[in-house]
């Protein structure tokens, strides 16, 4: 068996940011114990019948949907790496969605929920295609597909939500979102663990917060770690995997979605940044 994984949910970070599909321990594929909850539990644990995993993730899964928990727990420690039946790959400076709003191949466009200017394609599809060969190869032929190539705190690429935006460039027009979204243990009750269970708290008691992280990114704004797609490496503009809010619709501390952001660099004088 084997699976080729991604986050598929769409929270906001100013409402709901509590439930998601991940909104409950085990966070990793590997058995570790939570030191929010005290659980011990792990994605991958029963080893005759998991699959193998390939998981690829955006810049958005670290914003809006806990990505760094994969790797950190909740008070920023590092966890194990998954266990031999699991890669973790993140592509750099992309927003989530693989037909849409990821890296610029075409004209820039524009949400009407969202402040920012939005990346007119996507620039999965080689990364997902190659991943596929991989992973085929890996179940058919034994052959060790690339190592995890993620964030994380070893290598610099993973930092603190506040550290990212106090070192991200000042790009004319660009809002900056002022956190990413958090998460608090939610007690469903004595009967309900991370077997699930019986939800006699309704709604459920917030506990203590998770530390969050997020990619590191250069001078240009662009992430330094992941896979990173000629688009990222020699760029024409600074895409991001986040996006803010029109105020018009809700307040713009509230990130939009899990839409990206695309800012072109200067051709003449007068357009674009840098």
């Amino acid at each position: 068996m084997c699976a080729l994984r991604t986050q598929m949910f769409s929270p906001d970070r100013d409402f709901q940011h509590d439930f998601m599909q991940t909104a409950f321990p085990p966070f990793t594929y590997g058995v570790v114990t939570d030191p929010i909850s005290g659980i011990t539990d792990g994605i991958l644990k029963r080893p005759d019948t998991d699959p193998v995993v390939m998981q690829l993730d955006s810049e958005s899964e670290f914003w809006q949907l806990m990505g760094s928990l994969q790797v950190r727990d909740g008070f920023g420690d590092p966890f194990p790496p998954p266990p031999w039946n699991a890669r973790l790959y993140f592509q750099s400076s992309t927003s989530h969605g693989f037909a849409t709003g990821g890296l610029l191949q075409g004209p820039s466009r524009s949400s009407a929920l969202c402040a920012n200017p939005t990346p007119g394609g996507s620039n999965f599809d080689d990364t997902l295609k190659a991943l596929a060969v991989a992973l085929d190869e890996w179940v058919d032929e034994g052959i060790e597909p690339p190592p995890s190539n993620y964030p994380g705190l070893k290598h610099g690429t993973l930092v603190r939500p506040d550290d990212f935006i106090a070192n991200f460039p000042t790009i004319p027009g660009i809002g900056v979102p002022t956190g990413s979204n958090t998460y608090q243990i939610l007690n469903w009750g004595p009967l309900y663990d991370s077997k699930g269970g019986i939800m006699s708290f309704q709604p459920p008691v917030s506990g203590p917060s998770y530390e969050m992280f997020v990619p590191k990114s250069n001078s240009d704004g662009l992430n330094v770690g992941g896979i990173r797609p000629i688009q990222v490496r020699a760029p024409l503009g600074t895409t991001m995997g986040w996006n803010i809010r029109n105020g018009e619709h809700r307040p713009q501390d509230s990130m939009c979605s899990l839409t990206g952001t695309y800012a072109p660099f200067a051709t003449t004088r007068r357009s674009g940044w840098r």
